[in-house]
């Protein structure tokens, strides 16, 4: 299954470095010539439009690509991010770690059982 969001973001360094580049490459250049400087401004533009639409592509892939992530990958960036509060289960698995109930006797992750 393709990422989109690591494709997205790709994309979208790619069409900032291409704006960035096109930019420099007017800056840094001296025509000799007026036919020359309106190729220069012809060529940086078209440069620069191309990276712009391919920053476009990208910022729309990855806001794709993040609607249609997973509940629990969302959850783990908000922690990560700060904005929730870390969970912490009183009652925890031995064997796999997983948080179960207090009224459970078997583990619904690993199907241990638990001790009282």
């Amino acid at each position: 299954m393709v990422d989109f969001v690591k494709v997205g973001a790709v994309l979208t360094f790619v069409g900032f470095l291409s704006v960035g580049s096109g930019i420099l490459y007017a800056a840094l250049s001296s025509p000799a010539t007026l036919e020359q400087a309106q190729a220069l401004g012809k060529n940086s533009g078209v440069l620069q439009g191309l990276g712009w639409i391919v920053a476009g592509i990208g910022l729309y892939l990855a806001l794709f690509g993040s609607a249609k992530s997973d509940t629990a990958i969302d959850t783990k960036s908000e922690i990560l991010l700060g904005r929730l509060p870390l969970r912490k289960s009183k009652f925890v698995c031995e064997k796999c770690g997983g948080d179960v109930s207090k009224e459970t006797t078997r583990c619904p992750h690993c199907g241990s059982p638990l001790e009282e």
